[in-house]
């Protein structure tokens, strides 16, 4: 039976298309719009949301672990037994994988391991993944040791890591996790990210519909995920760079109390997350009033998108007025936004822009407390059906 789910596509432009849910196809996402089945393009899609999926978290018990995938994935599960060609596990829909290591960045294991100072430690190694050096991370007596080398094997009872040329057996259950080392060459992100109701995040390729979905984590590793448990899907749209990923031509800022705020990259000029009217978003980039950056796009790229605003954690009087040139002419003036204001969505078409540059002005003459956000701004680059 086809799953009869609406599932909400956000476009590259930021346009919403809505429809009953068919499935993902090597064309693009399967819709059926008043009856009538449609195929929107795969290079037009950003993200896939579905209604009517009961949210859940995530709960570690004990004997569970989360298993960390490289391309920004995780999976709850149990170990199972050691394996050297991978790390095994037992899935809650009662499936038994192997893992290669090269699909695993991170285990954070449950049990007497589990510490506060060892998940501190997890994540700074976590964070700080090196070639050539997995991390094992033990906690005993309230104290935190984290040892270099190479894991070896895990397994729900015990695992070998060596530790120059010495290895070693331990107790998974002593282990608070291990950080695998990084991969010698950058690897090629996933095209896809399927959030789940379980807390999964499936990174890989898509195929299937209707009742299931197919993720392809990597050659010969794939999961099943019924339809009716996905919650969100991300497309890793090859056409989108997001503008904190780009290198700054130009930045211009004016001190605030003469202290220079500049802008900053997947956080506001404070620091803080990137926060809108309540919602957080993961990219973009924070500025305080009176700043401005160029970025050199070389004509590469066909529309600007962004959501701004003045961020959530800014006081009442903070007012500011977003502004885009590009190739130096205005094309964007948002006026003046406070906090009471809503966030704004800006797409615009910047066809045959060499230098796009994001303004952030006061807009009262009082700079304090003027933060204010280019949140999930990108550029994009033109449809392939359009070159």
């Amino acid at each position: 039976m086809m799953r009869s789910a609406e599932a909400e596509l956000r476009l590259v432009d930021g346009r919403r298309v809505s429809g009953a849910w068919r499935g993902w196809t090597e064309a693009g996402a399967a819709l059926q719009q008043n009856d009538v089945d449609t195929i929107v393009p795969a290079e037009d899609v950003l993200e896939i949301t579905f209604t009517g999926v009961p949210p859940a978290s995530p709960v570690v018990g004990e004997g569970n672990v989360i298993v960390y995938l490289a391309g920004g994935g995780q999976i709850q599960a149990s170990l199972g037994d050691e394996s050297s060609g991978g790390i095994a596990i037992n899935t809650p829909d009662g499936e038994a994988r192997v893992l290669p290591l090269s699909v695993v960045e991170a285990v954070r294991l449950s049990g007497e391991g589990a510490c506060p100072d060892g998940e501190a430690a997890f994540t700074t190694a976590l964070h700080a993944r090196r070639a050539g050096e997995d991390v094992l991370i033990a906690c005993a007596g309230g104290e935190v040791r984290t040892v270099g080398g190479v894991l070896e094997s895990l397994g729900a009872e015990t695992g070998r890591f060596r530790a120059g040329s010495e290895s070693r057996t331990f107790r998974t259950a002593r282990m608070h996790g291990v950080v695998l080392a990084a991969p010698l060459n950058p690897q090629d992100p996933p095209g896809f990210r399927v959030h789940t109701r379980r807390g999964w995040i499936l990174p890989g390729s898509l195929s299937g519909g209707g009742e299931m979905l197919h993720v392809r984590l990597t050659e010969g590793v794939s999961v099943a995920v019924p339809s009716a448990e996905v919650t969100r899907i991300e497309h890793l749209n090859p056409r989108v760079v997001y503008v904190s990923d780009l290198p700054r031509a130009k930045e211009q800022v004016e001190g605030v109390l003469l202290v220079a705020r500049p802008a900053r990259n997947d956080e506001n000029a404070a620091r803080g997350p990137l926060r809108l009217d309540g919602r957080d978003f993961p990219k973009g980039v924070g500025m305080h009033a009176r700043t401005a950056v160029t970025y050199a796009l070389g004509g590469d790229y066909e529309f600007f998108f962004a959501v701004v605003g003045v961020d959530d954690a800014a006081g009442p009087g903070g007012s500011v007025e977003f502004r885009v040139e590009a190739d130096g002419k205005t094309v964007y003036d948002s006026g003046r936004l406070t906090p009471s204001d809503r966030a704004v969505e800006v797409c615009l078409s910047i066809v045959g822009t060499d230098a796009l540059t994001l303004i952030c002005d006061t807009a009262d003459g009082v700079d304090i407390g003027d933060l204010g956000n280019w949140a999930d701004a990108r550029v994009i680059k033109p449809s392939g059906l359009r070159r």
